[in-house]
């Protein structure tokens, strides 16, 4: 897609309380600004109900940059936008079911014969004593769906099993169904940015390194407050074959999951120093400071609208498909 081939694009995010996934105000308004700077006839929309998705998909734009993955009144946007032959930015109603369910996408991994953590599934009283927990103690407990560190704090490394029964209970009680239990990994954390190379003619990865603050002993914890206040540090994977693995898996990762276009996949290193693969986020908020684009900078020195622009020539060279 050049930049007079198909200019005009849609951002579409939801304001509608519930929604699985949607860009913030924000980070729709960023995208539109590179969008325009590039040359593209851009604008922010949103989809709050269905006369609001009729009135986007009667304009029919060049291209749909999408933004939120359903809401309770839209549940399935991005399923909508393929049965209508709408060429749009991001991966397809598979994927991004995956991107939301972190379960069921380990379980897609290990079908593969990728790694991941052994994990289980919990709501509260599902396991009575602590002979009965499908994977020994120490454990990490955050909800199944969601992202951004939602729901993980420094409670979530459960290392005794009278913490057990409380954290599923306020995980499982924090908008999310049941809780997600994984074998706490104790070794360093990597997330890997991937989108279209310059020529649109393949993706590629850019990995960092994510350091958080010492929970007061040895555990690190990347929780959602942490986030926020920036406290963690974000570097350049220091040795090259840790990013040349970390990178190489991703790929697999993200080809497993039936992804494309543009996503960040995360890892964490267990105690023998191998990587185990965390999560997907196919959707990841593309604000400027956000890890997504820190990682396209730091590593791919690449500038903001470079990587927007990127993103949206990958999606019109790829054209419609399911």
């Amino acid at each position: 897609m050049s930049n007079r081939r198909g200019r005009s694009v849609e951002v579409v995010r939801t304001s509608i309380p519930g929604a699985s996934a949607s860009y913030s105000a924000e980070s729709a308004g960023e995208v539109v600004t590179a969008l325009t700077q590039l040359g593209f006839d851009a604008e922010a929309t949103v989809v709050n109900d269905q006369m609001d998705l009729r009135a986007l998909l009667d304009r029919g734009p060049d291209l749909v940059w999408n933004g939120f993955a359903g809401n309770p009144i839209v549940p399935s946007f991005t399923g909508l936008l393929t049965d209508r032959g709408q060429r749009f930015v991001g991966s397809g109603r598979n994927a991004m079911w995956l991107s939301h369910r972190k379960d069921e996408a380990k379980s897609v991994v290990r079908q593969a014969g990728l790694p991941t953590a052994a994990w289980f599934r919990a709501c509260p009283g599902d396991v009575q004593r602590e002979a009965d927990l499908p994977v020994d103690l120490p454990l990490f407990v955050k909800p199944h769906n969601g992202g951004g560190g939602g729901g993980i704090d420094s409670g979530s490394l459960v290392r005794r099993w009278q913490d057990f029964e409380a954290r599923v209970a306020t995980t499982s009680g924090a908008g999310a169904p049941a809780a997600l239990v994984e074998a706490y990994l104790p070794g360093r954390e990597f997330t890997v940015s991937v989108l279209p190379n310059e020529s649109s003619t393949r993706l590629e990865a850019f990995a960092v390194e994510l350091i958080a603050e010492a929970d007061g002993g040895s555990a690190r914890v990347l929780g959602h407050a942490a986030k926020l206040a920036d406290r963690e540090v974000v570097r350049r994977v220091p040795d090259e074959e840790t990013d040349s693995t970390v990178c190489k898996l991703c790929m697999e990762c993200f080809r497993v999951l039936g992804a494309r276009d543009y996503g960040r996949v995360d890892f964490r290193m267990d105690g023998e120093g191998r990587l185990q693969f965390l999560e997907a986020n196919l959707m990841p908020q593309p604000t400027w400071d956000s890890y997504f684009a820190r990682a396209c900078r730091l590593v791919g020195g690449l500038g903001y609208a470079e990587v927007i622009g990127r993103i949206a020539r990958g999606a019109w060279a790829r054209g419609v498909d399911a």
